[in-house]
């Protein structure tokens, strides 16, 4: 039986983010060092106009990558917080993801994190990532190789 082109080019996605050793949760994980909330009652209030520059050039990048799904999802994200723990960095990407139904990750997760493992301006000490809905919810995470 063949496989819907958006079926397929979801199979290569997720093919690929486990290849990289990324992963795409919505469930909170224990140990992950990434929460499973951002802090109530402004969660996405505690970022910094460096953050928002950030996610600006992540877009402007993704937006020129040869990967339109990226683009779109990319340019979602509102803020690239780096958030210091111990010895590693966290990345945490604040979005205008909506709430998804179902405990699924909402369309544009898994574009957004694999669009972040390739970007090249990324940190090059990050090494866990979360992505955060417009509620402040983790929806999924990841984790990237250093650079």
């Amino acid at each position: 039986m063949p496989v819907p082109a958006r079926h397929a080019a979801a199979l290569v996605l997720a093919a690929l983010l486990g290849a990289a050793g990324c992963s795409v949760t919505s469930t909170p994980e224990s140990g992950t060092g990434i929460p499973a909330h951002l802090p109530a009652p402004d969660p996405h209030g505690a970022y910094t106009p460096e953050d928002a520059a950030r996610a600006a050039a992540f877009a402007e990048w993704a937006g020129g990558t040869a990967h339109p799904d990226w683009a779109g999802a990319v340019a979602r994200v509102k803020a690239v917080q780096v958030v210091e723990a111990g010895d590693e960095q966290h990345i945490h990407l604040h979005t205008t993801l909506p709430r998804a139904e179902g405990g699924s990750p909402p369309a544009g997760t898994a574009e957004v994190l694999a669009a972040y493992g390739e970007w090249p301006q990324r940190p090059a000490g990050a090494v866990l990532v979360g992505v955060f809905d417009g509620d402040g919810r983790r929806v999924g995470s990841a984790g990237v190789a250093p650079r």
